[in-house]
């Protein structure tokens, strides 16, 4: 842990701020009173759809389905509905 007063933060900011990205935290003094933490940002992290998507494991859709009709008669079918019905003696 690193610690810095106000002024020489200011004229050396990009320094320190590469310090956080590194892991490092940096206190921040005034007149040798700490004041501050810079932290760094843990890595964010990713939904499970989007961590599948990034391995490879699953394909995401070329587009968001936003309703299903069956075909020839234009009637609408709520999907999720029927899905869950479907299944619903595995609950």
């Amino acid at each position: 842990m690193k610690s810095v007063n106000i002024g020489v933060l200011k004229n050396e900011l990009s320094k320190y701020l590469k310090m956080a990205r590194a892991g490092e935290t940096i206190v921040v003094m005034d007149r040798n009173e700490p004041v501050a933490e810079i932290v760094p940002i843990p890595p964010a992290k990713l939904d499970p759809y989007e961590q599948m998507a990034k391995e490879g494991l699953i394909r995401p859709p070329l587009r968001k389905v936003k309703e299903l009709r069956i075909s020839g008669t234009g009637k609408k079918i709520d999907w999720l509905e029927d899905f869950l019905r479907e299944r619903e003696d595995r609950f």
